[in-house]
């Protein structure tokens, strides 16, 4: 009976665990790979990204919830290339997070919204500080390792401007991609 006893406070303390409820405040840090579209400025358009980003999910539903979420993140890379280059870049997306509870541990999310997107392209000596507000949407999943720890995978999109060397001047900011892993703390 002791075993018993023992084994069903063994399982049942490992399910409480890894059950979250998709509500409330979280914050997250997530780094992974990117790729910008610069046309033929450069073959080395890709490399790494980071961010990190805070929210609050709404409960809608027992299994979805709805909420904003905000960031900042990086991509790690400046491609040289003749002349041209890449000097700063940096984003800040402002989203609604939709988020699908489909067990205790897995959840699916989609994301949609506008990001502040800031570029310096510094091309045959000149420099070009560019910025602007574009569109931008995410996919993913996460997998809620306690009640408060979640990793998570995403893949995200921020629309931009082609860059090719008709068009590297100001008011241009270049789309780009990525493809990250991450966790999320929520309280």
């Amino acid at each position: 009976m002791k075993k018993i006893l023992l084994a069903t406070a063994l399982i049942a303390g490992f399910v409480g665990t890894a059950s979250a409820s998709g509500v409330g405040p979280y914050v997250g840090v997530q780094g992974g790979y990117s790729w910008m579209n610069l046309g033929n400025k450069s073959s080395h358009d890709n490399g790494l990204s980071g961010d990190i980003h805070a929210g609050y999910l709404f409960p809608l539903t027992s299994s979805l919830s709805l909420g904003p979420e905000m960031g900042l993140g990086t991509n790690f890379y400046s491609p040289k290339e003749a002349g041209w280059k890449l000097d700063t870049n940096y984003y800040v997306p402002v989203m609604a997070k939709l988020q699908w509870q489909v067990s205790n541990e897995l959840y699916f999310f989609g994301k949609a919204g506008i990001t502040y997107v800031s570029q310096t392209q510094k091309d045959s000596g000149l420099s070009y500080d560019n910025s602007d507000w574009h569109a931008s949407f995410g996919l993913g999943a996460g997998y809620n390792l306690s009640q408060n720890l979640a990793l998570e995978a995403s893949y995200n999109y921020v629309d931009g401007d082609d860059i090719d060397n008709s068009n590297t001047r100001k008011n241009n900011t270049s789309r780009f991609q990525n493809v990250s892993v991450g966790v999320n703390y929520s309280f």
